[in-house]
C-alpha cells in the first residue's frame, strides 16, 4: 500500500482528535474516524486506528513548525528548544482530552513506541533549532531530548490550570539538566548558550 499523503494524514489526525476523548478507543473503526473528519473512508486508505498515535504525533510536530521561518540566532540552543517544545504543547492543549485518552490505551509495547515517537519529535525539534542530529553526538542529543519531552509531557497531563506552569518548569529543568550532561559528555553542538 502506498503511504498516505499529507492531506490524508491531516484528515485522519483531525478525525482521531475529534473522537478520541469521547469513546472507548479500542472500539473505534476507520469509518468512525472518516465520519469525524468528514471525509470518505477511501481518503484514509492505508491508515487504521492503530496508526492514531503516530499520525497525531506527526500532526503536532507539524504544528510546532507552523510560522517558524528561520533559526533565531539571537537565542541559545536551550532557549530555541524550549520555545519550539512549548509551541507543540500549546498546540496539544485544545485537544487535551483526546491526547490523554490515546495515552491511556497504551500497553507496555505502546509505551515503548511512545518513547520512539518522542525520539522522532526530539529529532525534529533539534533540526528546527538548527542543531545537527547526525552521528553519535546527534543520537545522544536526540535520546536526551526525548527523555526531557517525555517528562514534560507527563507534567503537561497534570497541568490543568491552562497556564503551563508545571509544563514549563519540567521542560526548563529537563533542558538545563540535559545541557549539563551534554557538557560533561563533551557533545558537540552548533550553538552554545551564552
Amino acid at each position: 500500500m502506498i503511504a498516505p499523503d499529507a492531506a490524508a494524514r491531516a484528515a485522519f489526525a483531525r478525525g482521531v482528535l475529534a473522537i478520541a476523548g469521547e469513546r472507548n478507543w479500542r472500539e473505534v473503526t476507520i469509518f468512525d474516524i472518516a465520519a469525524a473528519a468528514k471525509v470518505e473512508v477511501a481518503t484514509l486508505a492505508g491508515l487504521s486506528p492503530a496508526d492514531a498515535s503516530d499520525i497525531v504525533d506527526d500532526h503536532f510536530d507539524r504544528e510546532a513548525a507552523k510560522g517558524v521561518t528561520a533559526i533565531d540566532a539571537t537565542q541559545g540552543l536551550r532557549d530555541r528548544l524550549f520555545d519550539l517544545a512549548m509551541r507543540r504543547f500549546e498546540a496539544l492543549e485544545p485537544h487535551r482530552f483526546a491526547v490523554i485518552a490515546l495515552d491511556r490505551v497504551q500497553d507496555g509495547l505502546g509505551q515503548t513506541l511512545a518513547f520512539a515517537r518522542a525520539g522522532r519529535t526530539a529529532r525534529w525539534l533539534l533540526t528546527l533549532a538548527g542543531e545537527s542530529v547526525e552521528g553519535v553526538d546527534g543520537a545522544a542529543k536526540v535520546q536526551g531530548l526525548a527523555v526531557v519531552l517525555t517528562r514534560a509531557h507527563a507534567a503537561w497531563k497534570n497541568d490543568t490550570d491552562g497556564d503551563f506552569v508545571k509544563t514549563m518548569a519540567a521542560l526548563d529543568k529537563g533542558l538545563r539538566d540535559a545541557e549539563t550532561w551534554a557538557g560533561r559528555l563533551g557533545l558537540k553542538t552548533r550553538a552554545k548558550d551564552a
